[in-house]
């Protein structure tokens, strides 16, 4: 398939009920333990509920060894996937493929359903939601095989639903392991590298892989999450990340890789290019950036967006701007109930305070 203009292999996962041919099918560009997890997830909730029991090929990221006749050791990760949904998982023989028939059948028919023409999007998630349309189109559509009078969803919403066990929080499974920061406030991840907060570098952290994104934890302290990246030799900057150091060191700011447009929000990006043709452009680059220590990074983003489209550029006004955005609104007004208005309100009478100054001299 075309992903971004360019041919992929991607690697798709699919779930089939036995009983409805109720067909779920996302996919990955890899077949790893937490894209495993994350098509459970999604499964589940596409179905409203989970299976009591289901039939695996022996996949490495469920099976750690195929022992003697239908003995598994299990992956202890794929274990707790299976008792967060209370499933119970049964893993075929190898070479038996037809032990899962309707799966095996299954995938052949919607190969030609759901993925001819070839199919062309411009990220994997738009990828993904023309396969669940399809999808949908398919089982609304297509007879089911021992019930020709009725479709394969009204047999799902009719029968087998009511059997699935109740749906519960996603497992939100990932892959972990031990990383160091480095003084740059990079964390290297499969061929790319993430960045952290200032008070991570050098230190040893925690990187989580989830099917899109990483999260890197400090004492169990989030201080990085980024979108995954699947490329290679690739640096995903968070330009927050470095506002500290640009504090101390304000000339980062002219070659620092963080600082460059790309890894700027849009709005950023566009007042640094119409600030670098003056003399004091750098300067007030640093001030607009350090405003995100007091009002955020989106807010300074923000005001930049506005100051941008008022055709005026400069950090006084874009700092202005983003002060008055985070200033609190006017109280509410609380509407008076009817019966409580006051028929005669009472009239100032500064004379009262005349009498309080000359009885006080008095004393």
């Amino acid at each position: 398939m075309l992903l971004d203009g360019r041919p992929v292999t991607v690697k798709a996962a699919q779930f089939t009920l036995c009983y409805s041919r109720m067909p779920f099918i996302r996919c990955y560009p890899r077949e790893t333990q937490e894209m495993v997890f994350d098509a459970h997830d999604r499964a589940f909730v596409s179905f409203d509920g989970s299976c009591g029991r289901g039939i695996y090929d022996n996949m490495t990221t469920a099976v750690e060894r195929v022992l003697l006749g239908r003995d598994r050791k299990i992956n202890p990760r794929f274990s707790e996937l299976c008792g967060h949904y209370l499933v119970d998982p049964v893993f075929c023989t190898r070479g038996a493929g037809w032990e899962k028939g309707r799966v095996e059948s299954q995938i052949k028919s919607m190969r030609g359903l759901l993925f001819k023409p070839r199919l062309e999007a411009e990220t994997m998630d738009e990828l993904n939601a023309v396969l669940a349309e399809r999808c949908r189109r398919h089982v609304l559509r297509h007879r089911h095989p021992d019930f020709p009078e009725r479709t394969i969803f009204e047999v799902f919403a009719g029968e087998e639903q009511r059997c699935l066990v109740p749906g519960t929080e996603p497992f939100r499974g990932h892959a972990s392991r031990q990383a160091t920061a480095s003084k740059t406030c990079l964390v290297h991840f499969d061929n790319n590298k993430y960045s952290v907060e200032a008070r991570a570098a050098g230190r040893p952290v925690e990187l989580r892989a989830l099917a899109d994104r990483v999260e890197i934890r400090l004492g169990g302290e989030i201080v990085g999450s980024h979108v995954r990246e699947f490329g290679r030799g690739r640096a995903i900057y968070d330009v927050s990340h470095y506002i500290p150091i640009l504090a101390r060191k304000p000339g980062a700011i002219r070659n620092g890789a963080p600082f460059r447009a790309r890894h700027l929000p849009a709005p950023l990006a566009a007042v640094r290019e119409r600030l670098e043709t003056g003399k004091d452009g750098g300067e007030q680059m640093v001030r607009i950036l350090l405003g995100a220590r007091d009002h955020g990074l989106e807010a300074i983003s923000d005001a930049c967006a506005e100051a941008l489209a008022a055709g005026i550029c400069n950090a006084d006004l874009i700092l202005n701007i983003a002060a008055r955005r985070c200033q609190p609104g006017p109280p509410p007004q609380v509407p008076i109930p009817a019966g409580l208005e006051l028929g005669d309100p009472p009239a100032a009478d500064p004379a009262r305070y005349d009498r309080l100054l000359a009885g006080r001299q008095d004393r």
